[in-house]
């Protein structure tokens, strides 16, 4: 087969999978031949994977048979080489990539017009990107995602996975500090058991019975949820932005994603399509600090009390604190007595203060509270209904002391994107989707958690 007859069997391919998945995405829960569906989904994909791989091969062989000319085949090569018929190694050198950082060309908007107008050049300008995804300035393989359920088949330009992966991680401290466990595949859900109660021993006179105390146990459930988000946008915005617009839309997709990922491990409700967050659990250590004249000197006892709750409880010790940006603002804004501040600089060597400062910044660990990191999340709730005074209600932001270990979270290694052509075709549309899968589970260990709460943690007056 020639180049342009494997290229007409990649497309040919390629909507075979889009109608699988299509006939496989709308089938009613209670379908009968959802497996046959799926089959054929899975069919369809491993004949697109087919089909792309022989076009790729046979195009190396086209660049490398440009690049450098046959030589004639010497009489004393070995038998066993075909004449004409080379495969050299086939290498990316330094030059500029196809699609890159406030570019020239746009990615989604080659890939709209080679699949929807044929565009000739923005076609071969996608498959000499695929080549540079393949391989870098070293020959080395790139392991990048290239889930594209529509609209074409290949692998995002690299700025843009590296820009979606660091956005992606940007505002999600509290998700970030958990323990981070893989997305196990074709599951909807994670069960884990659990010892409700354990075995137990005692002294033993002679010739006494042996303490016999059986164990029991139970299941603890982690649903699987989805989040999701799209962005339509039209075909003159693909072709008049510059810079590209991807970098907008992903980007901006990315961050919104991760913020939504860390509200859900937060304060989660449970219920689908919601987990079950660290301040949703029941069962957790309670510490209540109730004060009309709240100050850090007032706290700091039931700081304490969070933490041998922990330990008391866990047996173990906590790892740190999360609380409000606001909530560690009001911490480095107390002052003794003698209007010194009682958060001081880590550097200093302080022998009097209330808590560490060890850098500003808008999240992750950014000092100590009792010998603890204090990770500042802006995603913590500032909408607890706390009682002031006889009548007076105030929104209050809680403060969480956990062991992170004991809290996990399972999600895939990337996020999915998928490009849409078709849907819009008829406005000259386009719609790109982000989505993930994720599983979290914060009660193995309930009393793994503290939680400080009530009318003393109001938004502070600074």
């Amino acid at each position: 087969m020639n180049l342009k007859e494997l290229r007409d069997a990649v497309r040919s391919a390629v909507t075979k999978m889009e109608d699988a998945y299509k006939a496989f995405d709308e089938a009613p829960e209670d379908a009968t031949d959802i497996d046959e569906l799926r089959a054929a989904f899975e069919a369809a994909t491993a004949e697109h994977r087919a089909a792309k791989q022989r076009l790729e091969g046979a195009e190396a062989v086209e660049e490398a048979r440009k690049a450098a000319p046959i030589e004639p085949v010497e009489d004393d090569q070995p038998a066993s080489e075909e004449r004409g018929a080379p495969s050299p190694e086939v290498r990316v050198g330094n030059e500029p990539h196809t699609y890159e950082k406030h570019g020239r060309h746009s990615f989604l908007g080659d890939m709209y017009a080679a699949r929807i107008t044929g565009n000739r050049k923005a076609e071969e300008r996608l498959h000499r990107h695929q080549h540079e995804m393949d391989v870098d300035g070293r020959g080395e393989e790139r392991a990048l995602s290239s889930t594209d359920s529509e609209g074409g088949y290949l692998v995002a330009p690299l700025y843009l996975q590296n820009e979606f992966v660091t956005l992606a991680r940007a505002g999600r401290p509290t998700a970030n500090a958990v323990r981070s466990l893989p997305l196990p595949a074709n599951t909807d859900s994670i069960n884990i058991p659990k010892m409700e109660s354990g075995t137990a021993t005692e002294g033993q006179k002679d010739n006494e019975a042996v303490k016999s105390t059986d164990a029991t146990f139970g299941t603890l459930e982690a649903p699987v949820r989805t989040v999701s988000g799209q962005q339509d946008m039209s075909r003159q915005v693909f072709d008049r932005s510059l810079p590209a617009v991807e970098d907008l839309i992903l980007a901006d997709l990315a961050a919104d994603y991760a913020t939504k990922v860390d509200v859900d491990v937060l304060s989660g409700s449970g219920t689908a399509p919601h987990v079950k967050g660290i301040l949703t659990v029941s069962g957790t250590n309670v510490v209540t600090y109730t004060d009309s004249e709240p100050t850090l000197a007032k706290l700091y006892p039931k700081g304490s009390d969070a933490i041998q709750r922990i330990y008391t409880g866990r047996y173990m010790p906590p790892s740190a604190w999360i609380m409000h940006p606001r909530r560690w603002a009001w911490f480095q804004s107390a002052l003794d007595t003698t209007n010194r501040p009682l958060a001081l600089l880590g550097q200093n060597a302080p022998w009097n203060a209330a808590a560490l400062v060890e850098r500003l910044g808008p999240e992750n660990v950014v000092g100590q509270w009792l010998g603890l990191p204090v990770i500042i999340d802006p995603s913590i709730p500032t909408t607890e209904k706390v009682k002031v005074g006889e009548a007076e209600k105030a929104e209050a932001d809680p403060i969480i002391c956990a062991r992170l270990d004991d809290i996990y979270l399972w999600e895939e290694g990337d996020i999915n994107r998928a490009t849409y052509f078709e849907v819009l075709s008829g406005s000259l549309g386009v719609r790109v989707q982000v989505y993930g899968y994720l599983a979290f589970l914060a009660e193995r260990y309930k009393k793994a958690i503290s939680v400080i709460s009530g009318s003393g943690l109001i938004a502070p007056a600074f």
